[in-house]
């Protein structure tokens, strides 16, 4: 069975249920993405956010803040590697496998930069050119970020720490 409700009624539903059961915040804040759910009976309803629209929808798999947190990595990327940042953004940079250096290669720095209000964005090193910067050895990225780690950092508006780098396979 499949119900259409408007905006304005679908407010007024979650108004009366309140604060939502489960609640999931990207790493990188409530503006890139956000999901929070409210159980009804056997089955949820879903609010998913990112950026500026918002949608609402039934689900009966969601169990946990993990369960949000995969709805919320679900959306297409146009490369693999734009999953693998989408993802860091998600999760946080801890759920990314860094480089051991025993991959075959080319090989990226990730960025994570960390803002005051608990968020992080990461994004690939670019380039002069605005493109992606790869590396072929793990050892040349190395490299790379221990000179950029020696030089004078300087924090951006917000920004409340250094930046992190990562290195992974691609």
């Amino acid at each position: 069975m499949s119900i259409t409700l408007t905006h304005e009624q679908i407010q007024n539903l979650v108004e009366r249920l309140g604060e939502p059961n489960l609640e999931f915040t990207a790493a990188a804040g409530r503006d890139y993405c956000q999901a929070k759910a409210w159980q009804i009976g056997q089955e949820w309803l879903i609010a998913e956010s990112h950026g500026d629209e918002t949608i609402y929808y039934m689900d009966d798999l969601v169990v946990d803040e993990d369960s949000l947190a995969g709805i919320l990595e679900d959306v297409d990327c146009d490369t693999p590697f734009d999953r693998l940042v989408h993802r860091a953004n998600v999760r946080g940079i801890e759920a990314i496998e860094p480089a051991t250096g025993k991959e075959p290669g080319p090989f990226v720095i990730l960025k994570t930069r960390y803002y005051y209000g608990a968020s992080e964005m990461t994004t690939a090193l670019k380039d002069e050119d605005g493109e992606i910067q790869e590396f072929d050895s793990y050892k040349e990225a190395a490299k790379y970020i221990s000179e950029i780690e020696s030089d004078v950092y300087y924090l951006s508006h917000n920004e409340s720490d250094r930046a992190k780098y990562t290195i992974v396979s691609v």
